[in-house]
């Protein structure tokens, strides 16, 4: 799992670097989403306050929280299992190792909803390594998903020879 979460953590960093590129605040607003989620649950796997899910950061302030969280997520997770309520007041149980799974996949499902956005950002596209071993299935499974959602929406999916067609107005 370890890996995985330094996997996340690169991403991020890779995020951060091209937002810095341009002013897009809307994208800002989604990483900051990613970071504070990470926060709820780290806050809900060690019995902590509750974090905000949809904060207003700013891309440092983002870059700030994830130099924080990488040293976080070095902790050990001491639970097995957690029992929480979500932001909708639903009480829920879990396996720490689903929310764990749950973090990563959160992360790369927002990351690639972005990158098949109409109003993300111009140009090629952040292209994620695959890791090796069992790592990556997951991360290919992943990759399936983030696809077919590019296919249905009229988006090419990063293979050779495709474009961009026009797809609904927002």
């Amino acid at each position: 799992m370890d890996r995985l979460f330094r996997y996340d953590d690169w991403a991020n960093r890779e995020e951060v670097s091209r937002l810095r590129a341009i002013e897009l605040p809307r994208a800002v607003r989604i990483l900051a989403h990613i970071v504070a989620t990470q926060w709820v649950w780290l806050q809900r796997l060690r019995g902590g306050p509750p974090a905000v899910v949809w904060p207003d950061w700013s891309l440092d302030e983002c870059e700030r929280q994830l130099d924080l969280l990488r040293e976080e997520w070095r902790v050990p997770v001491q639970a097995t299992e957690i029992t929480y309520t979500n932001s909708l007041g639903e009480r829920w149980t879990s396996r720490a190792d689903d929310v764990l799974t749950h973090v990563i996949i959160h992360g790369g499902y927002h990351r690639g909803h972005r990158d098949c956005s109409h109003d993300y950002l111009p140009g090629p596209r952040l292209r994620l390594p695959l890791l090796r071993g069992r790592a990556c299935e997951l991360s290919s499974s992943l990759l399936l998903l983030l696809r077919r959602r590019c296919r249905l929406r009229g988006l090419p999916d990063d293979r050779a020879g495709r474009t961009r067609r026009a797809g609904p107005e927002r």
